[in-house]
């Protein structure tokens, strides 16, 4: 009887602690998402491109955030002349931090054969939001 009791006094310990705000599995923190840039945040991003000299089969992309949260860019799309496309991941992703710039190069982007190119770049926002913001920690 003493081992039912024991096992009764802990069932109503985790019952009621899975209630309370300061039990570890519980949060109230709203949920953050990683969330594809629109056409607006995109365009306030600072980005520039170019090829080294000696390297024009590398293109080189300059990525600055101006968005008020971080940024996570995770591949770039080219598109060649002769109208072929490559999806190229970045690996591992590249991670902007506010008011930051980083740089990433891209390896068989013959500079000669380039049309167009994108990168394709996310920032976080709560569920329904429409400001980036900081990554819950």
């Amino acid at each position: 009887m003493r081992g039912m009791s024991w096992w009764w006094l802990m069932g109503v310990l985790v019952c009621s602690g899975a209630q309370a705000s300061w039990w570890p599995w519980s949060s109230s923190q709203p949920t953050v998402h990683e969330t594809p840039l629109d056409r607006q945040e995109q365009a306030r991003l600072r980005i520039e491109v170019g090829w080294l000299p000696e390297a024009p089969e590398i293109l080189l992309i300059d990525v600055g955030n101006r968005l008020p949260g971080p940024l996570v860019c995770r591949g770039v799309s080219v598109q060649r002349k002769d109208n072929s496309v490559a999806s190229v991941p970045l690996q591992p992703p590249l991670y902007i931090p506010l008011d930051a710039s980083r740089r990433v190069s891209v390896p068989g982007v013959n500079k000669a054969q380039l049309k167009q190119w994108s990168l394709s770049c996310s920032c976080f926002k709560r569920e329904g939001g429409k400001v980036c913001e900081s990554a819950p920690s």
